[in-house]
């Protein structure tokens, strides 16, 4: 009876380990990121409309175009932020693999076995990120 796990089951969990980050900051992260970098846009898009629609109304609907640009704005804003925190997290599990690497004795015959088979996965290219919508200032100000 051992008392702890084998170098082979050690090996295989920093593998799965290993690519299950590799994974999450080149493919999972980055696709999430610039799905919500194209709502960005559809978003900007949405705010320059309703700022052009409340140049043109009269006084009496301008308050609720400027509660309808506030709330594009404020959404925008929340959209803009959520692409940054996704490309971030795609940076932090590359480095957190990357430690791990460096760290655990059976990471080097774990990350060669997953490199062998997914060199796109392992390669040492950064994160992939996705275009971060423009800051805007708040057009209700």
């Amino acid at each position: 009876m051992t008392d702890g796990p084998t170098d082979d089951q050690l090996t295989s969990q920093i593998r799965l380990d290993l690519e299950a980050l590799y994974r999450a900051g080149k493919q999972d992260f980055p696709d999430k990121a610039e799905d919500m970098s194209g709502w960005g846009t559809t978003l900007g898009t949405l705010l320059d409309d309703a700022q052009a629609q409340a140049a043109k109304a009269a006084d009496v609907t301008s308050l609720v175009f400027n509660d309808l640009q506030q709330t594009h704005y404020l959404l925008y804003e929340a959209v803009r932020a959520c692409v940054l925190t996704l490309n971030d997290c795609a940076e932090g599990c590359l480095a957190a693999a990357a430690q791990l690497r460096q760290e655990e004795d059976t990471s080097g015959e774990a990350y060669a076995g997953l490199s062998g088979e997914l060199p796109w996965l392992t390669d040492d290219a950064p994160a992939p990120q996705a275009p971060e919508p423009p800051a805007r200032p708040d057009p209700t100000a």
